[in-house]
């Protein structure tokens, strides 16, 4: 079996490809703890050796099939109407009610949806290759910051104004106070993402 996740889902880019040979593929929907997966089996040539058994495991949770649906739209330029649809259902924790119509939900960006996760991922992959500690405790001091002092300001909006919002919540800045709540992880996260962007100035949009 073959989890894939937005951590370690990247580009490759090769010299030269051969054109696929169709084989024989089911799907399958299941839940664990949980957290639903959706897997796909590929059964290879029928002339192989061991024809009619499983050769390749690919499973998905829902944040990876919103970074993938997300590269598939911007690959094939798909239209998300009803897709998308198809997505929640297949990964809702619970059924929707029948007895009543649900209320309507605002449109949401997946594509953008699906920026974040990978750039939350690559900051959590740059706290491990720079050896700090709490990786966990930075990306929730990051989210706080997002959710109740930004407006549910996205990761990669903040990518872009990090300069401007930084000194909000170190000494003297607006949100000094909120920046040291929780032993100062806050303003501790905060510089480490401005730090991050820094370094890694490609991460702007």
């Amino acid at each position: 079996m073959a989890l894939i996740t937005p951590q370690n889902f990247r580009p490759l880019t090769k010299a030269s490809n051969r054109a696929p040979s169709p084989v024989a593929s089911t799907y399958t929907i299941f839940s664990i703890g949980g957290e639903t997966y959706f897997q796909i089996e590929t059964y290879g040539s029928p002339t192989r050796e061991a024809a009619g058994t499983a050769n390749q495991n690919i499973q998905l949770d829902k944040k990876m099939a919103e970074v993938l649906i997300a590269k598939l739209q911007e690959t094939f330029d798909l239209k998300p109407a009803g897709f998308m649809d198809k997505l929640n259902r297949t990964f809702a924790s619970k059924p929707e009610p029948v007895e009543a119509p649900a209320p309507k939900k605002p449109e949401i960006n997946y594509v953008a949806r699906a920026k974040d996760t990978l750039l939350e991922a690559q900051f959590s992959e740059w706290l491990v290759k720079n050896d700090v500690k709490s990786i966990s405790a930075y990306c929730r001091g990051i989210k706080r910051i997002l959710r109740e002092r930004e407006n549910g300001m996205s990761w990669q909006d903040l990518a872009n104004n990090i300069e401007d919002i930084t000194p909000k919540y170190c000494k003297g800045g607006s949100e000094e106070a909120f920046g040291c709540e929780d032993a100062g992880t806050p303003r501790a996260a905060i510089k480490k993402f401005r730090l991050f962007v820094r370094m890694n100035p490609t991460e702007k949009a």
